[in-house]
């Protein structure tokens, strides 16, 4: 029998009887079976065998039953590291660079690191070994963040762990990292900071420091390079950068200080970014490129790891310009309905241009105006309202609710008096929508702010409707 079999035999005790041979298998034999789909192919290959005998997966075990299993190792290696996207990008004696997917967590990679030297074709371990038939797990030196695609590397030994993290200190090894970051980022105001924070935060930044093991002045080694621009609905624009950190075993988190204190955070959902909508289950919209740092074995050598930009970051930037160019279309076509009508009024006294003299170009998107907000008008229900940044723009949506408490009015009868109350009634949409619908109805519209009442009441005169609301 070779290395890489592994034969286990359990007495089942009276707890387990009469239990099913594959629950049975599943539960007590977790540690040779890493996952359950080889728990059951090994019983349908008749390598699990109870007091001698191939038996059904439904058999029925009695106390005192010796089962005997037979695994497989590299098929059992082979299978788990099928479930996870881990590829081996480097390796020499007691030294591997992996590269994870998101989603992949670090013990799962300092397990991965010795299985693919076992199974590599021809073999070559560098250390890679198993211990009463389980693969030792290696030792991860640079930060392994679960939601973020990373170049990680990992060591056979503490003594070569070590010795990394000597290098990284020493400034020796370079990580490469791709963002996108909020914002239209100037590469000027990149090459005009000089790594200092203001003086009120000099304290709580050299703590921030202390604690995850960096040195004070570690943004002067970040260097950050704007690689392309693109429009984004939410937030103007999107900027993405390539990023080279030094002298940190966390170079993702101080990537994202760093442009948190820029301004132009990353997006994602972690600390020191911002979120992206239509993208909020991401952790960071950032992935590791590259790792340059000196052979621990070769001497004189340099290491240098790359990979491409992975092609979900892209597309996150590819959507945007669509979102983008969706919204920059529903504004031109607001704008158009409403300077189609000849009794459309200008934007008020304060604004010089008119309904007909707009167009979608003159829309800031970048979270400033809308195309309501630049009309001064929306449509709703089927009627006009004005709309200013005093009120929130009514949504489309919103219009079931009105249709749905109309039906619930109307239902009422026409003998009696409907009245309506509207919390919170910004525009007045909501309300007058409902009054213009059952004639009989009567309401009142309550708002905190004074100037979004302003707003209700010109609505209500401008739909005639001042005797039946307030």
């Amino acid at each position: 029998m070779d290395a890489m079999t592994l034969v286990r035999e359990r007495i089942v005790s009276a707890d387990y009887a009469g239990s099913k041979l594959r629950n049975y298998i599943v539960h007590e034999f977790r540690d040779v079976f890493m996952i359950r789909a080889d728990a059951i192919t090994a019983m349908r290959q008749k390598r699990v065998l109870v007091n001698g005998q191939g038996v059904l997966d439904s058999h029925q075990l009695a106390d005192g039953d010796c089962v005997r299993v037979e695994v497989n190792l590299a098929h059992a290696i082979q299978s788990r590291l099928h479930s996870l996207e881990v590829k081996l990008k480097y390796s020499e004696p007691g030294l591997a660079i992996l590269l994870k997917a998101p989603g992949v967590v670090w013990p799962d990679v300092e397990w991965a690191a010795p299985a693919l030297l076992m199974l590599a074709d021809p073999p070559d371990n560098h250390g890679a070994r198993l211990d009463d038939g389980r693969v030792v797990p290696w030792f991860s030196v640079n930060e392994v963040e679960k939601g973020v695609r990373s170049l990680v590397i990992v060591a056979a030994t503490e003594q070569r762990r070590d010795e990394v993290a000597r290098n990284i200190a020493n400034g020796l090894v370079r990580f490469g990292i791709y963002a996108l970051c909020h914002g239209n980022v100037p590469q000027s105001s990149i090459d005009g900071f000089d790594g200092n924070v203001d003086i009120p935060e000099t304290e709580v930044f050299e703590k921030w420091c202390l604690y995850n093991h960096l040195p004070v002045d570690i943004f002067s080694h970040v260097s950050v390079k704007v690689d392309s621009v693109v429009k984004s609905p939410s937030s103007g624009h999107i900027s993405a950068v390539r990023a080279l950190v030094s002298r940190a075993a966390s170079p993702n988190l101080v990537l994202r200080r760093f442009m948190f204190t820029l301004g132009y955070p990353i997006a994602g959902s972690q600390n020191y970014t911002r979120l992206l909508p239509n993208h909020k289950d991401k952790g960071a919209l950032l992935a590791y490129l590259s790792v340059e740092m000196p052979s621990l074995a070769y001497a004189g050598q340099q290491i240098s790891v790359a990979v491409d930009v992975p092609p979900k970051l892209l597309a996150v930037c590819e959507r945007e310009v669509r979102f983008y160019d969706k919204r920059m279309l529903r504004a031109q076509s607001e704008i158009d309905e409403l300077g189609s009508n000849s009794d459309s009024p200008r934007l008020g006294s304060d604004v010089s241009l008119s309904v007909s003299d707009t167009s979608a170009s003159d829309v800031t998107l970048a979270g400033d105006k809308p195309a309501a907000y630049v009309t001064g008008f929306k449509q709703f229900c089927g009627h006009k309202f004005r709309v200013t940044p005093d009120t929130l723009v009514p949504r489309p949506s919103t219009e079931t609710l009105v249709e749905a408490a109309a039906r619930v009015l109307a239902n009422i009868g026409t003998r009696s008096i409907s009245r309506v109350l509207d919390l919170g009634t910004g525009s007045g949409c909501v309300l007058l929508s409902l009054l213009l619908a059952i004639p009989n109805a009567r309401g009142v519209g309550v708002d905190i702010s004074k100037p979004a009442l302003v707003v209700a009441r010109s609505n209500s005169q401008l739909h005639g409707l001042e005797d039946r609301s307030a």
